[in-house]
């Protein structure tokens, strides 16, 4: 079976894609084989097709609070206000599993930025440098808006077959805790909260305009994200 390498900010929609892909064509699609999907192009990656999943920083910042203000594995890192992540040094407390079993390992490490804009930019800006190597950028919005097509102009891309009929799941996706397989959460109802920029409304205008001020404009204007 063919595979590609996935790659992605946390909370970009990296487990929806491999759910949405494996589902509907024959494709392995790999995590943290082969690399940290979270990280960096590697030496690793260069002989199968990569996909890096964009997400609008606004909505990556909001959904980005929200997981480190709730998840227990980021306890001691949890930021007292929205004003105060944004302006914080980002770090990320990183246990994942590098290949899978019996052959899996344990890997710890720290991921640090000046603060989580900086860190937006940092990862984007390293993707689209990116030269010589079969690189698809998928935004977020395009595979909630259409998922069919722009799963398909992927797939086609890289040469896949379908499985037949065309579904995705209306549920959110969370990996397991084996880390290899999904399981589905509750019902997915913010479609519209991405697309219409509903999150926009969760901003308080200091916040807006410090976060502005801190993104990289020629990325802002490639991606399409103005503002």
């Amino acid at each position: 079976m063919k595979e590609i390498k996935l790659f992605g900010l946390q909370r970009s929609g990296t487990n929806f894609f491999r759910v949405s892909m494996e589902s509907n064509f024959d494709v392995t699609v790999l995590m943290n084989d082969r690399g940290w999907k979270h990280g960096h192009l590697s030496i690793a990656d260069i002989d199968i097709p990569i996909v890096v999943l964009v997400k609008n920083p606004y909505a990556w910042l909001s959904s980005m609070y929200r997981y480190m203000s709730s998840h227990g594995a980021q306890k001691n890192l949890r930021p007292d206000s929205f004003g105060d992540f944004i302006r914080s040094e980002f770090t990320m407390n990183c246990d994942i599993s590098i290949g899978s079993p019996p052959n899996e390992q344990k890997v710890s490490f720290q991921v640090l930025s000046k603060n989580p804009v900086v860190h937006w930019n940092s990862f984007y800006w390293h993707w689209r440098s990116v030269g010589g190597v079969d690189v698809q950028q998928l935004k977020y919005e395009d595979l909630l808006d259409d998922p069919k097509n722009h799963l398909s102009a992927i797939a086609n891309r890289c040469g896949l077959s379908s499985k037949g009929n065309f579904s995705i799941p209306d549920r959110e996706t969370r990996p397991s805790q084996d880390g290899w397989k999904h399981k589905l959460g509750d019902k997915f109802t913010k479609k519209n909260y991405y697309l219409k920029d509903e999150y926009m409304s969760e901003f308080e205008e200091s916040d807006k305009q410090f976060i502005e001020q801190e993104l990289n404009a020629s990325l802002m204007e490639e991606y399409g994200y103005g503002q």
